[in-house]
């Protein structure tokens, strides 16, 4: 749990682009098959017990065994992407034990950090459209719900 980890995805065009966790990058390979890279500007964040109580970045369920868990010493920048048509791109942070909100970090495909984007705790993005975020949470009887929230501009 928490181990730094590459996520990647296709855009529209055809590029391919990975989100590096252990090396805190931000890559994307051309058609053509040139790579360009940009630092993620993030500081590693320790591993605390306390971050035993989230499971993938969201409450963990109940019968799980948090105290055999392995977690690792420290925690990879993001817990998962989401991309948009438009070369936006969305990393779901993670965060020392104890925060009450969740943040996406959006990045352009030149690497400029655009804004972090705050959201209630336990939501997490799940589309993006042109002028809208998609955002769900599990309820308390195990229903997804989702909420869709005005694209910043």
């Amino acid at each position: 749990e928490y181990a730094p980890r590459d996520l990647w995805g296709v855009d529209h065009d055809g590029t391919v682009w990975i989100a590096r966790g252990s090396r805190r990058v931000l890559e994307f390979i051309s058609r053509e098959g040139t790579r360009t890279t940009f630092p993620l500007p993030f500081a590693p964040i320790p591993t605390v017990d306390a971050d035993r109580a989230l499971f993938r970045g969201l409450p963990a369920p109940e019968g799980l065994d948090r105290a055999a868990r392995e977690l690792a010493p420290i925690k990879g920048p993001f817990q998962e992407v989401r991309a948009d048509l438009s070369g936006r791109y969305f990393l779901w942070l993670n965060q020392p034990a104890g925060y009450t909100t969740e943040q996406y970090a959006e990045f352009d495909r030149t690497g400029v950090h655009l804004r972090t984007l705050v959201l209630p705790q336990s939501w997490k993005i799940i589309a993006v459209s042109a002028t809208a975020i998609y955002a769900a949470r599990e309820s308390e009887s195990g229903e997804w719900v989702v909420r869709r929230y005005g694209r910043p501009r």
